[in-house]
């Protein structure tokens, strides 16, 4: 259930992935050295000096809950089987204390056996892939927005076809003209997060996101492979680029970046560490936005 985090090691106890490769120092301790007497055969006749004591590997406890790891597990492959899928993740964290509680990806693998150790089943996705976030952008856009003091929970947004511009959207196709109904609602509520951003300032947008994490490597300490990038956004004052961003295309971010992401949000704009190691003191975390924006953001999300 937990091989993507722990990982593996070599036939000499080297950490070569997941958490074993990270926290290798941790764990392997360091060998001692001291200066001796031999004779000629080669046998410790005296010891003369310790140049340096045998530290022993330390112990390593995780901030994964066990009861969680084993249902999101379940649920995961449930879902693999039940749409046919190649592959997928899922990963939470607490809001508290940043603590990493379950990550499971499939297709799973065991890291006792050998033969199951090549690169597409050991990679941990959840923390390492990226992707765009699509309609899970959108709290940060709402959060945007009441930081920067244009909109409150009160609001009234337009949501006509025309308030956005004539751009494409994210499927290629021109948008409804005004006079045409709207049948399904996910174009309506992609149209009122576009308003939203259109009326921001692109830099007010792209603050925010990169206050919440994104774009930026998280401080987790799970070893990230060369050539995969922490998740980036492009950034571009054009309409379509900042309508389209407002529901999750033209961005990168990896999973473990939205959790964190959500975690901050439901934390009311604090933002504290990824971690998957247990915390046993309370984190301070630095806010990143007011604590009047997280309250305000649980009225108006829910209506926007």
């Amino acid at each position: 259930m937990a091989g993507h985090i722990l990982g593996f090691t070599d036939v000499d106890d080297g950490g070569q992935e997941g958490l074993e490769l990270a926290f290798d120092h941790w764990l392997a301790g360091e060998d001692g050295a001291k200066r001796v007497i031999q004779d000629n055969l080669g046998r410790t006749v005296q010891d003369v000096e310790s140049i340096r004591p045998v530290r022993p590997g330390r112990d390593l406890t995780l901030s994964i809950d066990l009861r969680i790891q084993y249902l999101a597990y379940r649920e995961l492959k449930a879902a693999i089987r039940e749409n046919r899928a190649k592959s997928r993740f899922r990963g939470g964290a607490r809001r508290d204390t940043g603590e990493v509680l379950a990550m499971v990806n499939q297709p799973d693998y065991n890291p006792n056996d050998r033969d199951q150790l090549k690169p597409g089943g050991y990679r941990n996705r959840a923390a390492t892939d990226i992707l765009e976030p699509g309609s899970s952008i959108k709290p940060f856009v709402v959060a945007a927005a009441l930081a920067s003091g244009k909109y409150t929970e009160r609001s009234v947004i337009d949501t006509s076809p025309a308030s956005t511009g004539r751009h494409q959207d994210h499927r290629g196709q021109a948008q409804p003209r005004r006079d045409q109904p709207v049948d399904d609602p996910r174009e309506e509520l992609e149209r009122r997060h576009a308003r939203v951003a259109l009326a921001l300032e692109p830099e007010q947008i792209y603050a925010t996101l990169s206050r919440l994490g994104f774009g930026q490597v998280t401080t987790s300490g799970y070893p990230r492979r060369i050539g995969r990038p922490a998740g980036a956004t492009t950034r571009t004052g054009a309409r379509s680029a900042i309508a389209t961003l407002a529901y999750g295309y033209g961005l990168s971010v990896t999973p473990l970046q939205l959790a964190h992401a959500y975690a901050t949000i439901g934390s009311n704009g604090v933002s504290r560490p990824i971690s998957f190691l247990r915390v046993d003191q309370p984190v301070a975390g630095e806010r990143v936005f007011e604590d009047r924006v997280g309250r305000s953001w649980c009225t108006c999300s829910s209506r926007w």
